[in-house]
Formats: C-alpha cells, structure tokens, sequence
C-alpha cells in the first residue's frame, strides 16, 4: 500500500496572489523533496490507471465526486472562460 502525504489546495486570487507566491517561494527546499516524491507517485499512478485515478484522487483531495462517465470532460467555452479570469502573471507562471 503506497502512503501518500496530504497536498492542500490553494485558492489563488489576484488580491492574494503575492503572498501566495511568497509563502510558496519561502518553502523548505526539504519539503520539496517530500512533495515531489507524492507527485510523482501521484503521477505515475494516472499514467497506469487514467481516468479512474484522477477521479480518485479528486475525492481524496478535494471531496468532490465526479461521475465517471463523461465527468472529466470540461466544454472549450467553460476553459475560455477560466482563461479570460485568471491573472496574467499566473498563466505566465504556469
């Protein structure tokens, strides 16, 4: 059984963003190390299983449950639409 450690979400707004960017900055270059070994888990996980682990850790993570058919589909007017709201710098950064 893998053991994974808990990643939180980070709402990102254009009023907090700086100082979410500096507490990210600021972090141990030791946790990173923990981090990037849950992300690859994380991800060599969705490699081997695809959708089913990505909607499995949606329910970890965040507590959402998504219907496994058609779910993980996102319609282009709902990802123009995040795109025209997110901060540039963000988008840049990403």
């Amino acid at each position: 059984m893998r053991s994974f450690i808990i990643i939180p979400s980070i709402r990102v707004t254009r009023t907090n963003f700086e100082k979410v960017a500096s507490s990210i900055r600021s972090r141990s270059h030791d946790d990173l190390g923990t981090v990037e070994s849950s992300v690859r888990e994380i991800v060599e996980e969705v490699r081997k299983n695809g959708d089913e682990a990505l909607l499995r850790f949606e329910r970890r993570f965040s507590g959402v449950e998504i219907p496994e058919e058609g779910g993980l589909r996102v319609r282009e007017s709902e990802i123009k639409r995040a795109g025209d709201r997110i901060d540039p710098r963000l988008y840049d950064a990403l």
